[in-house]
């Protein structure tokens, strides 16, 4: 009896499991299925016409002088580390902590937009939250970059984009392309399209670096995200229409000398380099952001 039985309750099993099992003739979920003869299929960039939650940018306003200004590297690379790929960071050096050492002309007025009042600090998506503006504008402390970026990935995004790049070693000519769609109507007519270029593993001084060990390399500080060029200008470009189905596609061109900066300029490592591309309303809100992948030619 007790055979019967298990039989039965066998039988009831692989019935009840029928229906999910996996083809065998199919790869499994996440695998890539490889047929040896066949093309590869073609990489498609287009971007997204669905609509997406933003990414977020964290502008963190920084200087070699700032004992406090590592913590805060380190408080932005720990939401890095948590949103992969939804978060990215732009360090400007600027302020009376910069020292003129690794700021660009455009530090000052992307300061004075944020309404910096200490340093670290940082706007982030250039938002204004109201409940952690420092002084009205977008700024805000370190305290509150966690809180603030969380909100913003929770946001919708009326604008895809998509990029990449492309850098000639023997010529240093940077080739980027931008695409984007409009899945929403955006509240101006008119928003700026911006291309900033990053630079990694610029080793030197740093003040308070015991505050950040993961980023110290002997006696040296390894500065990480640091603005060199903003392609696009201080704004951005003018990008029209903004409707709901409107669709852009740009090519911008860079030569990247062998040295960025101003007044002191430091050496343009090409495999140190990296190109973010985001669209902001106007000089505020930035709606989205990503990071374009480098080809070297």
């Amino acid at each position: 009896m007790k055979k019967i039985l298990f039989i039965l309750v066998t039988l009831i099993f692989m019935m009840s499991s029928c229906g999910t099992k996996q083809d065998p003739q199919q790869p499994a979920e996440g695998q890539k299925e490889e047929q040896q003869g066949e093309e590869p299929e073609e990489d498609v960039f287009e971007p997204s016409q669905k609509v997406e939650k933003r990414k977020a940018v964290i502008e963190e306003y920084t200087g070699v002088a700032c004992k406090n200004c590592p913590d805060g590297h380190a408080v932005v690379d720990n939401i890095i580390t948590l949103h992969p790929n939804k978060v990215f960071a732009i360090n400007v050096h600027t302020g009376k902590y910069s020292s003129d050492t690794y700021t660009t002309q455009y530090g000052a007025a992307l300061e004075q937009q944020a309404q910096v009042y200490g340093y670290p600090s940082a706007s982030v998506s250039r938002h204004i939250f109201p409940d952690y503006s420092t002084q009205g504008g977008t700024s805000m402390h370190r305290s509150d970059f966690s809180s603030a970026a969380n909100q913003i990935l929770k946001m919708e995004t009326p604008v895809n984009i998509v990029a990449r790049a492309t850098i000639e070693k023997s010529t240093r000519h940077l080739t980027v392309e931008v695409k984007g769609y409009y899945t929403a109507n955006s509240p101006e007519s008119t928003n700026k399209l911006n291309i900033a270029l990053l630079q990694d593993s610029v080793y030197g001084y740093q003040s308070g670096m015991e505050n950040n060990p993961s980023q110290v390399e002997g006696s040296q500080y390894r500065h990480m995200n640091m603005l060199r060029e903003l392609i696009t200008g201080q704004w951005g470009e003018d990008l029209t229409p903004t409707t709901q189905g409107s669709s852009f596609s740009k090519t911008y061109e860079y030569d990247i000398p062998a040295e960025i900066g101003t007044p002191n300029a430091i050496k343009a490592v090409l495999n140190h380099l990296r190109v973010l591309v985001f669209i902001a309303e106007g000089k505020e809100e930035i709606y989205t952001v990503c990071q374009a992948p480098i080809i070297f030619k």
